[in-house]
């Protein structure tokens, strides 16, 4: 068969999905827990008869919900104004999604599990997302990098996760 050419549209398009969730997993959950915990609103809502286990479904459901309207839009901006034609919504991609979500998620709160107020969850997060997103190849390709840099792209989640996305979008 014949192979698509290269498009830059193509290329950056799943990494600025992947960082819709980077922002929602590591920036929205971390702001919203620690300034409600430092409000002492956690305290007065478990107070209540809603069990932990419903808040935090709640939050990651409204987390998700949230995730996935961003998707959307950015997928049909990227087909309608720049003419990309990736098959975004079939399952393997979707599956990269949502583990990529669970990921952010996981992240963000050890963070929010890590800090004791939000100013040093802010700064926690803001420090995990720019490696994240420089490091792990969401908009450039990060394979010939020296040593040491080399190494924390490595370790970086976020280049296996945009790697398999890209992938399965037929991206590479």
């Amino acid at each position: 068969g014949v192979g698509r050419t290269f498009s830059m549209a193509d290329y950056l398009v799943p990494g600025i999905m992947l960082f819709a969730f980077l922002g929602s997993g590591l920036e929205l959950v971390v702001e919203r827990l620690t300034l409600a915990r430092e409000r002492g609103v956690l305290r007065r809502i478990f107070a209540t008869p809603l069990r932990a286990i419903q808040y935090c479904t709640g939050l990651i459901l409204h987390i998700a919900l949230f995730s996935f309207v961003q998707v959307v839009l950015i997928h049909y901006f990227a087909r309608y104004v720049f003419g990309v034609d990736i098959a975004t919504f079939t399952l393997v991609p979707l599956c990269y999604l949502a583990f990529a979500l669970l990921t952010f998620l996981c992240v963000g709160l050890a963070i929010v599990a890590l800090s004791n107020t939000a100013n040093s969850a802010n700064t926690l997060s803001n420090a995990c997302v720019y490696p994240f997103m420089f490091l792990g190849g969401l908009y450039f390709p990060v394979t010939d990098m020296p040593f040491p840099i080399n190494l924390l792209v490595a370790l970086n989640p976020v280049t296996y996760l945009i790697n398999g996305l890209r992938d399965s979008l037929g991206v590479f």
